[in-house]
């Protein structure tokens, strides 16, 4: 809760400490915020769907922690405050890697048409790679590696 009256605050970086606990899912009200890097610590639990309402949102790293649980299909609001125009986000840094994630990877990735680095390998994710992450015009980066998906790449011709 306190964590919350800084509602000025545009870049909360708290990354390689002991953090423990989850992310507070008061963090959706600093409206804000434009960068979240709380990677290598031991945070845990699900990712808080409140996030996916700040409309500032361009990175968000939360690589080498212990979350769980499958990564929501609101991710494609990231940056975007949660409103109707998915795909007119902010979002360019999306890093999730190395935690416990498990089902599969959402196709409303696709939704975040400014996301130019992906990363959601060495967790536990299962099925196919969405063609609609393949289509994402500013992809640069994308790791999905050391997962257990399956299935074909989705690489079109216009694609190479």
């Amino acid at each position: 809760p306190e964590l919350a009256i800084l509602s000025a605050l545009t870049d909360l970086d708290l990354y390689e400490n002991e953090l423990r606990g989850s992310l507070p899912s008061t963090l959706g009200t600093m409206s804000a915020l434009e960068k979240i890097h709380v990677d290598g610590n031991r945070v845990g639990g699900t990712l808080p769907k409140e996030l996916f309402a700040l409309p500032k949102l361009r990175e968000l790293r939360l690589e080498d922690n212990e979350m769980t649980g499958t990564v929501p299909t609101e991710i494609g609001r990231l940056g975007n405050g949660g409103g109707g125009a998915e795909g007119l986000g902010r979002m360019s840094t999306l890093r999730l890697d190395e935690n416990l994630f498990t089902g599969t990877v959402p196709t409303e990735l696709g939704l975040l048409s400014n996301l130019d680095e992906l990363r959601m390998d060495a967790n536990r994710l299962e099925g196919s790679i969405p063609p609609e992450v393949m289509t994402l015009p500013r992809l640069r980066e994308l790791r999905l590696d050391d997962n257990g998906m399956s299935g074909r790449i989705p690489i079109q011709p216009r694609d190479l």
